[in-house]
């Protein structure tokens, strides 16, 4: 009886092993699939620092700027592939912004995010959020000359 109940649990450990050895071996693929995906689609925009997190934004355009934040599971490259900044872009200066742990931009670690909203240096910028975007903006409605969602 000895016998086999030590080749069942032989048997188990070698299974347990093995799976092991797929998980890491799919992690290590998964991370440089990652790595390949994010050297071939650099960002396209630039980068700012606020409260300790890299933040990517796209700033392009001349007149009267307006600042678009996306909304969850998107990016904001979202609002060029909707074809949204294209036709802002006529009249307007657009400011795309990555929210924190979205698309190019950096996350918070060890402690929440936290939402804010700050006025434009020269306080004529009008804001636009889809989503989960327009959070932060409807909790400081005073602060932007326009808050709205833009439907296209």
């Amino acid at each position: 009886m000895d016998l086999f109940e030590s080749a069942q649990h032989f048997w188990m450990w070698q299974m347990l092993l093995f799976v092991a050895v797929i998980l890491a071996l799919l992690a290590i693929l998964n991370y440089a699939a990652a790595r390949t995906a994010e050297w071939q689609n650099l960002p396209k925009g630039s980068f700012i620092e606020v409260d300790g997190v890299r933040l990517h934004y796209s700033d392009r355009g001349i007149g009267r700027p307006i600042v678009l934040i996306h909304g969850n599971l998107v990016t904001g490259d979202d609002y060029n592939t909707s074809g949204v900044a294209e036709r802002l872009l006529r009249t307007c200066r657009v400011i795309l912004f990555d929210r924190p742990g979205y698309g190019y931009s950096g996350r918070p670690r060890w402690r929440p995010p936290r939402l804010s909203a700050r006025r434009s240096p020269d306080g004529r910028a009008s804001c636009a959020g889809k989503t989960d975007g327009s959070i932060p903006l409807t909790s400081y409605p005073s602060r932007w000359v326009g808050v709205g969602t833009p439907s296209v």
